[in-house]
């Protein structure tokens, strides 16, 4: 038997703060609800956009995207 794996997005947003704060996101986040859903983030080095909707600028924050995957496994008969 041989296993084929798939992953679904379930999620996916940004979550941001300021970037004079030192923010671990490590100490907020989990990275798994359970056996197979997984929380994963990556700092980006640019802003998904250039200002809020008050006119702050975007720049002045670190932006991580957040995804929520799934993970399945279906055994699979291999002929022989």
């Amino acid at each position: 038997m041989s296993k084929k794996r798939a992953a679904i997005k379930l999620l996916q947003g940004y979550l941001w703060h300021p970037k004079i704060e030192n923010i671990s996101l490590n100490d907020y986040l989990v990275e798994s609800f359970d056996d197979d859903i997984y929380l994963l983030w990556d700092e980006l080095a640019m802003p998904p956009f250039s200002f809020f909707d008050d006119g702050s600028l975007a720049s002045e924050q670190q932006f991580y995207q957040l995804t929520v995957v799934q993970l399945l496994v279906n055994e699979q008969q291999t002929a022989t």
